[in-house]
C-alpha cells in the first residue's frame, strides 16, 4: 500500500496530540514539564525574539549579565534543535508557542524515525509502529522531556543508525 508511511506519520501525530493533552489546546498559556530547561528555552526565545526586534547582534546581548553583557561567540549550539525551534520561533513569533509546537514535533519524529529505523530492519510494519511507540513514549524519555524540554532530542539517534546501515549496505 503506497500511503503506509503517510499513515503511519498521522498516527503518530494524533498519538502525540493525546499524550499531550490538553497542551494543544493551550499552546500560548502552558508549557510541557516542571520548570527547569524549559524555562531557559523559553528565556531563549525571548532573547531570540527580542535580538530580531531591535536589530542587536546575538554574539553580544547585553540582556544577559546586564550592564556589560556576555560574548556568545564561544557557546557550543546543538544545531539540529537551534534551526528547528529557531524556524518555529520564526513562524509563530510567540516564545511559548514555538517551544510546545517543537516539543509535540520531537515526539512525533522520534516515533517516526524509530519506526522507519525498525521496519528497515524487520520489514514488519506492525512490529515497526509498536516499536516506533514504545520508544517515542517510553515513561523515561516522556519524563525526561519534563525536566529537560527541548534539549532532549531522541529523534536523531534512530534517523543517524538508519543512515550508518544503509551506508555500509
Amino acid at each position: 500500500y503506497p500511503y503506509n508511511n503517510i499513515i503511519i506519520f498521522i498516527l503518530y501525530v494524533v498519538i502525540s496530540l493525546l499524550i499531550t493533552y490538553p497542551l494543544i489546546l493551550q499552546l500560548k498559556t502552558s508549557i510541557y514539564g516542571i520548570g527547569h530547561d524549559n524555562l531557559g528555552w523559553l528565556t531563549s526565545n525571548f532573547l531570540q525574539l527580542k535580538i530580531w526586534s531591535e536589530n542587536l547582534d546575538p554574539e553580544h546581548v547585553n540582556y544577559l549579565a546586564f550592564p556589560n553583557g556576555i560574548d556568545q561567540t564561544r557557546n557550543i549550539y546543538m544545531y539540529t534543535h537551534e534551526i528547528l525551534n529557531t524556524s518555529l520561533l520564526a513562524i509563530t513569533k510567540h516564545p511559548i508557542i514555538s517551544y510546545n509546537i517543537y516539543f509535540i514535533i520531537k515526539l512525533i519524529l522520534a516515533g517516526y524515525c524509530m519506526y522507519q529505523l525498525s521496519y528497515y530492519l524487520s520489514k514488519d510494519r506492525t512490529l515497526s509502529f509498536i516499536i516506533g511507540s514504545c520508544f517515542a513514549y517510553s515513561p523515561y524519555l516522556l519524563n525526561m522531556s519534563k525536566a529537560y524540554g527541548g534539549s532532549f532530542i531522541t529523534f536523531s539517534l534512530p534517523i543517524v543508525v538508519l543512515y550508518i546501515f544503509k551506508t555500509i549496505k
